[in-house]
């Protein structure tokens, strides 16, 4: 945020609601699905659409000692599926998205927005460089920002 100028500060999710309407803050990175619940659309004047700020990532760890003392087979099917059940999160966190997104239009008093070409431009061009901050911590964070960035080729996010 402090590359895009701005000031970048936490506020706990129950204390967003007066944040906003005192002026506290100017806006927040906060998904669509808690704007109902915790009445932020009293106070929102504008969501942006696109880019979407606010990607969910779904990570399991594991205590390595833990996991080398699960049985050969059951590490085997938690690699060999893991995977898909991610996915299946991400499905549908992506169909819920869609779903709040049509419920803010048809029902919310503030705008939802898109950024022009030029500005979604710029701001994967930040985010793209702080990537390459991550991956020179480690080689183990190199080699995640790396399947990172063929994951969004494969899907033609970035070229």
């Amino acid at each position: 945020m402090k590359q895009i100028g701005g000031s970048p500060v936490v506020v706990p999710g129950p204390e967003m609601y007066m944040a906003l309407k005192l002026g506290t803050i100017d806006g927040a990175i906060y998904g669509l699905e808690t704007l109902w619940p915790q009445k932020l659309y009293e106070v929102w004047k504008y969501y942006v659409t696109v880019p979407n700020l606010n990607s969910i990532v779904g990570s399991y760890l594991i205590n390595l000692d833990k996991w080398k003392a699960l049985p050969e087979e059951n590490r085997r099917l938690i690699e060999d599926n893991g995977k898909y059940f991610l996915q299946g999160v991400t499905a549908n966190n992506y169909t819920w998205e869609l779903y709040w997104a049509a419920k803010a239009a048809k029902e919310s008093p503030f705008q939802l927005t898109t950024w022009n070409a030029e500005d979604v431009a710029k701001i994967r061009k930040i985010g793209f460089g702080l990537w390459d901050q991550v991956a020179g911590k480690s080689a183990r964070t190199g080699k995640l920002v790396d399947m990172v960035r063929k994951q969004m080729v494969e899907i033609g996010k970035i070229k």
